[in-house]
C-alpha cells in the first residue's frame, strides 16, 4: 500500500466495511461513510479529517470537507491574487503523484474529458469535471476548481465567515483542562471511563480550533511556488507541546476503546496529557 492510501476511506473504521477497525478493506466492498452518510465511490482515493490518523479519539462529528484525489498534473497554476484558502480547508498532503481537492457538497470531482474551464475559459483536452444536476462544470486546474469551490460550497463559505480565534477564551479553556482531567481520573478509579473520554474530547476540539485559528498561515496558492515549503512540517514545528498532547490523545483513545481497559495505563496517559497541556499553557499562552 502506498503512503497516500494510509489515511483514506479504504482504511477508515467508519467506512461501513471495517466495523470499527483501522485496517485496509477489500477494494470490491460496499463502502458507506458512517460519518457523513454517503456511498464512497473510490475509497482508496477519498479522504477527510475524520480518519483516525488526524482524529485521535475517533470522533464521528464531520470535520471539514471530503477530498478526492486527482493527478498531480492538475496542480499546475497558482490561485489568483488575493484568493486565500483557510487553513482548515487546505487538504492533507498526499503522495507525489496525486493532489487532493474537495468534494462539492457530496458530489465527487472527477478527471478526464475535454472542456472549457468555468473560471478562466481555457480549453483543455483533460479537465477536472463536476457533474451537477443541471450542468457539467469543467476546470483547467486544481487552483481554479478551488477558486470556484471557495465561493459556492456551503462548507467553504462557513469557514470563511468564522470569527477569529478568541485567545482569552482559549486561555480560559486551557486553564480548566487540569481540573477536568482530575475529575475524570477520580471517577476512573470507580470504573467509569465516559467522564475521561468527554474531557479528552473537549481537549481534542480545542486543539482543532487552535491549529486552525492560531496558525497565521496565509496559503495564497494551491500550487506552492516555494518547493522547500512543506505544509505538514510547517505545522509540526509550531509547537512541540501540541504534538505531545496529540500523541497522548492517540494513546489514551486507543486504551479507552479496548474491551478490557487498563485503568492504570489510562490514568498514566491522561496524567501525561495534563502535564503537556500545562506546559503548553505556560510556555505559549501566558505572556
Amino acid at each position: 500500500m502506498s503512503d497516500w492510501d494510509k489515511d483514506c476511506c479504504g482504511t477508515c473504521p467508519f467506512n461501513g466495511v471495517n466495523k470499527g477497525e483501522l485496517v485496509p478493506a477489500k477494494r470490491k466492498s460496499n463502502f458507506f461513510c458512517e460519518t457523513r452518510n454517503f456511498v464512497i465511490q473510490d475509497p482508496y482515493g477519498t479522504f477527510c479529517n475524520n480518519h483516525p490518523l488526524r482524529n485521535p479519539l475517533w470522533m464521528k462529528t464531520p470535520r471539514g470537507p471530503i477530498w478526492a484525489a486527482v493527478h498531480v498534473s492538475f496542480d499546475c497554476k497558482p490561485l489568483d491574487e488575493g484568493i486565500i484558502i483557510p487553513t482548515e480547508l487546505v487538504p492533507p498532503q498526499g503522495e507525489g503523484h496525486v493532489f487532493r481537492i474537495p468534494y462539492f457538497r457530496l458530489v465527487r470531482p472527477l478527471q478526464g474529458e475535454a472542456g472549457v474551464c468555468s473560471v478562466c475559459g481555457e480549453a483543455r483536452e483533460e479537465t477536472i469535471i463536476l457533474l451537477l444536476d443541471q450542468e457539467k462544470k469543467f476546470f483547467c486546474s486544481a487552483a481554479h476548481y478551488y477558486q470556484w469551490w471557495l465561493k459556492t460550497d456551503p462548507i467553504a463559505i462557513t469557514y470563511q465567515v468564522r470569527t477569529p480565534l478568541d485567545t482569552d477564551a482559549v486561555r480560559h479553556r486551557l486553564k480548566a483542562v487540569p481540573e477536568r482531567l482530575s475529575e475524570g481520573l477520580s471517577v476512573l478509579a470507580e470504573g467509569d471511563t465516559e467522564w475521561v473520554m468527554d474531557a479528552l474530547r473537549e481537549i481534542d476540539d480545542l486543539l482543532v480550533e487552535i491549529r486552525n485559528g492560531k496558525n497565521k498561515l496565509m496559503y495564497k496558492a494551491v500550487h506552492s511556488q516555494q518547493p522547500e515549503f512543506d505544509l505538514p512540517q510547517f505545522y509540526d514545528t509550531l509547537s512541540p507541546y501540541l504534538l505531545q498532547i496529540q500523541s497522548g490523545l492517540t494513546v489514551a483513545g486507543d486504551l479507552l476503546r479496548r474491551p478490557d481497559p487498563d485503568f492504570k495505563a489510562i490514568s498514566e496517559s491522561v496524567t501525561q496529557i495534563g502535564r503537556a497541556v500545562g506546559s503548553y499553557l505556560r510556555r505559549e499562552w501566558c505572556h
